[in-house]
């Protein structure tokens, strides 16, 4: 229903436009007849300045006429050249009909018409429309440009050069270019009606080329919007599969104090004696206390206390598997580590996160080796570990630390979970790695003394 009502709309726009070209000789017929009295004037005094004025005024109404006819013709139209699929053939239909009406309004109407003038201004307005400008309902920019065409054209037919090739036959620009004789300013009648049409098809050429800059601009943005629109729907679907992630890696960590538990308590249901009871109870109570711990630090990510360095050592030791015979994970730790003021349960799952990784890449030597070091620097706990593995290129290291980004397929929460982390922790991560020689990534964590423990 709506598109048919444009459509009526359309048509009436295209009537109307129609109606005004018809009728515009009758509306301006007392400015015709001024212009008349304005060339009489020029002969009397002798003054090529009113004929100029005079061929001015004329070319103005004339030029609108053509706009009126030719928009007239084409939106009205519009419906059955939308049915035409070849531009070229949209072209000739609307050239056509154009020409039609200017012959019935020369013929029986009675108007005088620039019939060779409307035609070169039609084609020439068409083809703009229909192959330079080429979006559709831009009503507004076609009347800018169908205004500069016709007008521009329109002061071919006041140069009296041009009268042999059928430019000027109608009786008032013939009586301009007779005048102009009279008054000896044909040359200036030239000048002018040549420099106002070139420099009006330049302008033409200008705003078509604006028009497009636009309509380029205007699909560049589109397409960003849209890119942009999927990025941020790829990006909260990342962020959503780091939280499944997340909450997958605590489950896996949950399974030992819950194993430990569900032992204790198949022992507490066999002991008679009230001393292993008490002892089993007391490390229930401590399974279920690092189980709680752990629900704590994945739930409130700022949730920061002390730990010592032993602690995150044990936590991250435990959780990581040492079964695989083709690899080898050594630890180098000194004696005197510094107290962290850090979220323990989720820096401990970042660097556990990066030595998966590390037992994870590809390798060309025979064993993988995996080395941990762990030492004090200026007060600074220094972690680093390092793989003998094939190393990463430098296009990868530039995108390494982004979200989703990854170079093989792990069940791990990436490089960029790793640096947050790290990083809300007032720590810093970095890495180096070298082809086929291996890959070093060296976490940074202050220690309790230097960070702001007010939460």
């Amino acid at each position: 229903m709506s598109k048919f009502r444009i459509k009526e709309k359309t048509a009436i726009v295209g009537i109307t436009l129609l109606f005004l070209g018809f009728q515009l000789p009758s509306i301006s017929e007392v400015l015709w007849f001024n212009m008349v009295v304005d060339v009489r004037k020029a002969i009397v005094n002798g003054d090529s300045g009113h004929l100029v004025l005079t061929a001015a005024i004329w070319s103005i109404v004339s030029m609108l006429q053509g706009v009126f006819l030719l928009l007239g013709t084409t939106i009205f139209l519009g419906n059955l050249v939308e049915k035409i699929s070849m531009k070229l053939g949209k072209v000739l239909f609307q050239g056509f009909s154009y020409i039609i009406i200017n012959l019935l309004i020369q013929e029986y109407f009675f108007f005088e018409i620039e019939l060779l003038t409307n035609i070169l201004a039609g084609i020439t307005t068409l083809f703009l429309i229909n192959y330079v400008v080429t979006e559709k309902g831009y009503y507004g920019r076609n009347f800018v440009l169908s205004l500069q065409v016709f007008f521009a054209f329109q002061w071919l037919n006041i140069m009296p050069m041009l009268t042999f090739y059928n430019f000027g036959v109608t009786d008032l620009a013939g009586s301009i270019k007779i005048v102009s004789e009279y008054l000896g300013s044909t040359s200036v009648l030239n000048f002018i009606g040549l420099a106002f049409f070139i420099s009006l098809l330049f302008s033409t050429l200008i705003t078509t080329f604006l028009f497009l800059t636009n309509d380029r601009n205007i699909a560049i943005a589109k397409e960003n919007y849209e890119k942009q629109l999927t990025l941020d729907a790829m990006h909260a679907k990342i962020v959503q599969t780091r939280v499944y992630e997340e909450i997958h890696t605590i489950t896996h960590d949950l399974k030992t104090p819950l194993v430990t538990i569900r032992g204790l308590n198949s022992l507490l249901a066999l002991s008679r004696e009230p001393e292993k009871i008490m002892e089993y109870t007391e490390r229930v109570d401590n399974a279920a206390e690092k189980m709680s711990e752990m629900i704590s630090g994945f739930l409130y990510e700022k949730k920061r206390r002390i730990v010592s360095t032993e602690e995150i050592i044990d936590y991250v030791r435990a959780q990581i598997p040492l079964e695989d015979e083709s690899q080898k994970i050594s630890f180098d730790f000194d004696d005197h580590l510094p107290l962290l003021y850090i979220n323990k349960v989720r820096v401990s799952r970042a660097i556990i996160n990066v030595i998966e990784n590390a037992m994870l890449v590809q390798t060309i030597k025979p064993i993988k080796k995996i080395h941990i070091r762990v030492y004090d620097n200026n007060g600074y706990l220094i972690i680093e570990i390092e793989d003998n593995g094939i190393g990463i290129s430098k296009s990868q290291m530039e995108k390494i630390w982004e979200v989703g980004y990854s170079t093989k397929a792990t069940t791990g929460l990436g490089l960029a979970f790793v640096k947050k982390v790290i990083e809300d922790n007032n720590g810093t991560v970095s890495m180096s790695s070298k082809e086929k020689e291996g890959t070093l990534v060296k976490i940074t964590l202050p220690n309790e003394t230097m960070v702001d423990q007010e939460e």
